[in-house]
């Protein structure tokens, strides 16, 4: 083989293989707490079920519970959307300053 055609051969034989790991390590991520997710797909935590308010970093199962637990008491005593900007998310129990400030990329609050 000559030295063209054995270069090009490495090559993608090593882009194939990096592809092969980066999509191996995103299937891997689907469906787990604190999976990466795209900016575009923002989480409403107004109206999420517990399944995507799972996609959130640092929102494991208690956390996205806590949410979900938050959300349906305090729309009970009121109307409209319980969770205005996020300020109102750390008056959910497990939720400080940090942790809100790690999901806020992924959070929209502009429901109608």
């Amino acid at each position: 083989m000559d030295r063209t055609v054995q270069g090009a051969f490495l090559l993608a034989t090593g882009i194939g293989l990096g592809l092969c790991v980066v999509f191996t390590g995103l299937w891997w991520n689907v469906g787990r707490a604190g999976s990466p997710i795209v900016l575009e797909d923002t989480i409403s935590p107004n109206t999420a079920p517990l399944a995507s308010l799972l996609r959130l970093p640092g929102v494991g199962p208690q956390r996205a519970e806590a949410i979900v637990t938050y959300r349906e008491e305090a729309q009970r005593q009121r109307s409209g959307p319980v969770f205005r900007d996020l300020r109102d998310l750390e008056a959910v129990p497990g939720f400080g300053p940090a942790t809100v400030r790690g999901m806020a990329p992924y959070l929209r609050f502009n429901d109608p």
